[in-house]
């Protein structure tokens, strides 16, 4: 059974009766239903993956743009094999003059990386903090922004918990960075709003 069959199940009478239905196919046809829709899955992320990796390239800060587009989707499908790229471009913010006038928005819709990984939320993203956090030191504004994450998806106690444990496990060089990470958690961050882009005007001739 092709993954279209699935959705058009799903469409035509809805989870309850297609799960129904699907349990009533024998367990070949289950099988192969199941192992299509993950290699269907495999592929998109794959493929998001590749997308991501271009638009981390030039970094659109445009609301909806390339980038803050191809995070959505990673966000929609919980793509989390994007993590590793996803951790070290944490610090991308979009441009506030480039959002709808008018609303209110949390100041994590300007930080859409951040938010993606609070969004994915797996133990893939608080591994992934925390090894990047051991590999190399981070700067300040950083380590915030990965607490943020972390106390996001875990709460504050339980994010404490995880770093301290990633501190002991680690070597003295990297757990001491993991110690950095942990003071950040203890603070509680808050996002702190992008500034605006100030556009230089133009030069008068013979000014």
């Amino acid at each position: 059974m092709s993954l279209c069959v699935i959705v058009a199940l799903l469409c035509m009478f809805g989870p309850t009766d297609a799960l129904e239905r699907l349990s009533d196919m024998d367990e070949q046809a289950r099988d192969r239903a199941f192992i299509e829709v993950d290699m269907q899955r495999q592929r998109l992320e794959e493929a998001l993956l590749e997308q991501l990796q271009k638009v981390l390239k030039d970094r659109d800060s445009t609301y909806l743009g390339r980038t803050h587009t191809v995070l959505q989707a990673i966000s929609a499908t919980r793509a989390d094999n994007t993590v590793g790229e996803l951790v070290e471009a944490v610090e991308f913010t979009l441009e506030p003059s480039t959002f709808p006038v008018g609303g209110r928005l949390a100041t994590s819709a300007f930080y859409p990386v951040a938010d993606t990984l609070r969004t994915l939320g797996s133990r893939r993203v608080i591994m992934g903090i925390l090894s990047a956090t051991a590999e190399e030191d981070r700067e300040d504004k950083i380590l915030r922004i990965y607490a943020w994450v972390l106390i996001e998806i875990l709460g504050k106690d339980v994010a404490r918990l995880a770093v301290e444990r990633g501190a002991i496990a680690r070597v003295p060089r990297e757990g001491k960075r993991v110690l950095r990470l942990l003071k950040m958690v203890d603070e509680e961050p808050l996002l702190e709003m992008p500034p605006r882009k100030v556009e230089k005007a133009p030069v008068k001739p013979g000014a």
